[in-house]
């Protein structure tokens, strides 16, 4: 969950003003006014409090209006604009932005979106695949009858301060690795566990592709984390996304996405060619879901993928957790049937064991908790 600066810098392409799509040059000129209409509203990220004089700072990752930057960098925050609303397609919506130099592009689909009806083509554009199993698509299409698309703000912050900590996976992720190489996507559910019994604890539960060993060898990876203290500006149960070493922290979605405890996440992570990654997060049991582009600067490690719970920083306890149990496939395989396999249970710093892992059964097994706010 932690990771470098990105140094690549790359522009996006201009409002799609006075092209024709196929007919669509109206809602063009729709989504343009609609991205005016957001730009005017109202609303702080952080704001200077009038009475005080002091800097009230806010963990909302969007805002409506624009920050003052002497307040951005008290909150040690960074602000970046809405660029532009292009059309997909399907006649959906991309509303795309410019963080850090990088596109990040959040996909909403036309109103008349129905994932139980829509054909594959138009799946693919939201990460989305019908499963073929009778048994499968019954439950498939169960969870995506129910889904809420939310509309992104026109202002999207993110916390600054990187981590200085480094690690190896014995200290801070336990799960299953598969090593079997050439990966495209990811999928990864488990029920989210409340976070009880410790204090100062932060675990990010994930599935990703890639190592995260340095440029060129990236890890994308996406998950929700369940913690009782703020964390590089997530909290608790908070949907978040990361380029490891690329982006400098685990970036928020827009707007941001909150599970409760108990809820299925569901989160994804799809490579729609070149170094432009797609990711996805869903909690099953309400429906919400958010699902957006992120462009790398440089190539992901595709020899690997994982699901995983994990210890951001050795600064903080990992959470009192019982067992949470994985369900995880890629590139539409379970992962048990995708070796070879590494099993990675988590120990502290003085060697003591702090999580075990189950064996792996097609695409599921359970990481239990052995030693409590370690």
């Amino acid at each position: 969950m932690v990771g470098m600066k990105r140094t690549n810098r790359v522009a996006l392409n201009g409002l799609l003003v006075g092209r024709r799509f196929n007919g669509r040059l109206a809602i063009a000129i729709m989504a343009i006014a609609l991205m005016a209409s957001l730009l005017t509203s109202t609303g702080l990220a952080a704001s200077a409090s009038a009475q005080s004089g002091s800097v009230y700072c806010s963990s909302q990752p969007y805002a409506t209006q624009a920050v003052a930057p002497s307040v951005l960098q008290e909150c040690g925050m960074q602000q970046f604009p809405l660029a532009s609303v292009s059309i997909l397609p399907d006649n959906g919506a991309s509303y795309n932005y410019v963080v850090d130099g990088e596109p990040l592009q959040f996909l909403i689909p036309p109103s008349t979106f129905n994932p139980v009806t829509a054909p594959a083509s138009e799946l693919a554009i939201y990460g989305m695949q019908r499963p073929s199993n009778a048994t499968q698509l019954a439950t498939w299409n169960l969870q995506k009858s129910n889904l809420k698309w939310s509309i992104p703000d026109p202002y999207y912050s993110i916390a600054i301060s990187p981590s200085s900590e480094s690690f190896t996976h014995s200290t801070n992720w336990s799960g299953y690795v598969s090593n079997n190489g050439g990966f495209s996507t990811i999928d990864t559910v488990w029920n989210q566990p409340s976070n009880a019994g410790c204090s100062n604890a932060v675990a990010g539960i994930w599935g990703g592709i890639g190592s995260g060993a340095g440029a060129g060898a990236q890890l994308a990876q996406d998950g929700f984390i369940t913690s009782n203290v703020s964390f590089a500006g997530l909290n608790d149960n908070e949907g978040w996304f990361e380029m490891y070493p690329q982006t400098p922290n685990p970036l928020p979605t827009n707007p941001t996405i909150h599970i409760s405890v108990g809820d299925q996440a569901q989160v994804s992570v799809l490579n729609k060619g070149s170094n432009v990654w797609q990711y996805a997060l869903e909690d099953d049991t309400t429906g919400a879901i958010r699902v957006f582009n992120f462009t790398a600067s440089s190539a992901v490690d595709t020899s690997q993928s994982e699901g995983i719970v994990e210890r951001p920083t050795t600064n903080v306890n990992f959470p009192g957790i019982s067992t949470i149990n994985f369900q995880v496939s890629a590139d539409y395989t379970p992962l048990g049937s995708l070796p070879p396999l590494t099993q990675d249970d988590l120990y502290g710093l003085t060697g003591n064991q702090i999580t075990q892992v189950s064996t792996i059964s097609g695409s599921n097994y359970s990481v239990r908790w052995t030693n409590h706010c370690n």
